[in-house]
């Protein structure tokens, strides 16, 4: 038995070698997919928002635990392994907390999501944040020459600015893919309002340069 068990891990350890030499050979990548587990957490909103959350809103706000769960599930592969295809760049973690934060503007580490009352609107908010990790939070050393080249040119836009240059090419491409140009519309039409005029700057900026230009720049710095 002993035999046995030894003669099957050595074969089993022979054909995953065999495997990787393949995999190296033809350049296949496989790629991590992070599983995405939506939370809601009352302590850590109250600490958010500096005040307390009475038990209406707190009820309310656990329903968006498994709203946001169905919302996401259809996506749940697929817009990772694109943004992955996208800018060339790996996930770094096999698991991404999302916490639900009511009113509070969404923000990506932690990953945290404002309350909406449609798929759409969260779809493009979960995507934004999303692509701020994979850029900003998981390859940020990996972008150098990208970084650099955005703030030679634009950095005296400011930091909200240049941050958001790279995020709006790349949700770009990903949601023309996805034929929801009617998103993107959107967020250039809110982007509009007093007190978003960085946003608004940066979609000029992406306009000017061409987001597909940008994103070459992203996949060359990244390679």
């Amino acid at each position: 038995m002993k035999n046995a068990l030894g003669a099957l891990t050595k074969a089993l350890n022979s054909a995953l070698f065999i495997i990787n030499i393949f995999l190296l050979f033809y350049n296949v990548v496989i790629v991590k997919i992070p599983k995405i587990e939506f939370r809601y957490s009352k302590v850590y909103l109250e600490q958010l928002l500096g005040c307390s959350i009475d038990d209406d809103v707190n009820s309310k706000l656990k329903g968006f635990v498994p709203l946001y769960h169905d919302y996401w599930e259809p996506y749940a592969e697929k817009i990772p392994l694109k943004l992955s295809e996208i800018t060339g760049l790996a996930w770094k973690e096999e698991q991404i907390l999302c916490y639900i934060v009511g009113k509070h503007r969404s923000f990506s580490d932690p990953l945290s999501i404002k309350t909406w009352e449609s798929g759409e609107p969260f779809l493009y908010d979960m995507t934004h944040e999303l692509i701020h990790r994979l850029l900003s939070v998981d390859n940020y050393g990996m972008l150098e020459r990208f970084w650099s080249w955005a703030r030679d040119k634009y950095g005296d836009e400011g930091d909200l600015v240049v941050n958001h240059i790279p995020v709006h090419a790349v949700q770009t491409e990903l949601l023309l893919g996805m034929s929801l140009e009617k998103l993107l519309d959107w967020d250039r039409s809110r982007s509009k309002r007093p007190g978003s005029e960085a946003y608004a700057r940066a979609w000029e900026i992406v306009d000017r340069e061409g987001y597909k230009n940008i994103i070459e720049k992203i996949r060359t710095s990244a390679k």
